[in-house]
């Protein structure tokens, strides 16, 4: 890298700040969700079938949430770097890491957005505060809150990746994205099944999330170094 962390996270926040309200859809959709939220809230000692059906559009706006992300993400990523915006973002004083790194950070803000919701949604469900001081706030629980944000960014890393492997495609583009999406998650899978038959079961019960931190850490730096390798020396315009 060229220039220091410091300045590369510098320069992104500077691009991320512009950027985390474009997401428009996210931006709407989360809206949504934080008034169901306080409809269910409020709801909670109302007609059990209103708020039933209440419960059930939240679910559904959460998908809704969760599929938005996963497409602004590659659209966003697709479009900045190598579609319509692609020299416009090439020409900015900032280095390639830079630029990767505010992409991450704009989608690591929303992700962070849709763990509030979900928070405000298990809080309106329950009994409030006692819960928050049983479960949410427990320590022991916070390695796997963590853990659950690392596996969000590397999937939002590897969804990069697999714009930027596709991006060379200018027929059936989303086609070949979800060929390659899918093809490589099977080789993934095979591969940690492979990895899980031959490893001890006692490290695979007692340092289970141990295990887990190290593989996603590793799927994190490859797919980030094949993103910046493309672009780095395999970008088409």
């Amino acid at each position: 890298m060229n220039k220091s962390i410091s300045k590369i996270f510098l320069d992104s926040m500077k691009i991320c700040k512009y950027e985390f309200l474009n997401s428009r859809v996210l931006l709407i959709v989360s809206i949504i969700l934080t008034l169901l939220n306080l409809l269910v809230y409020i709801g909670k000692s109302g007609n059990n079938i209103t708020y039933a059906l209440l419960i059930i559009i939240q679910v559904f706006s959460f998908v809704t949430f969760a599929i938005a992300y996963v497409l602004s993400a590659a659209i966003s990523f697709y479009h900045g770097v190598f579609g319509r915006h692609a020299y416009l973002t090439h020409s900015l004083p900032i280095d390639l890491d830079s630029m990767i790194v505010s992409k991450i950070f704009v989608f690591m803000l929303w992700a962070l957005v849709g763990f509030i919701e979900f928070g405000l949604f298990v809080f309106a469900l329950s009994s409030g505060y006692d819960l928050i001081e049983q479960e949410l706030m427990n320590i022991y629980n916070i390695k796997y809150y963590v853990l659950a944000l690392c596996n969000v960014l590397s999937e939002l890393i590897y969804i990069f990746m697999i714009v930027a492997i596709i991006h060379r495609k200018k027929t059936h583009t989303l086609f070949f994205g979800f060929v390659t999406y899918f093809g490589i998650k099977v080789v993934l899978l095979i591969l940690v099944a492979s990895i899980l038959a031959i490893m001890d079961d006692t490290i695979q019960t007692e340092h289970a999330t141990m295990v887990s931190y190290c593989f996603t850490t590793l799927c994190i730096i490859v797919y980030y170094y094949v993103c910046r390798y493309i672009i780095k020396n395999k970008l088409s315009l």
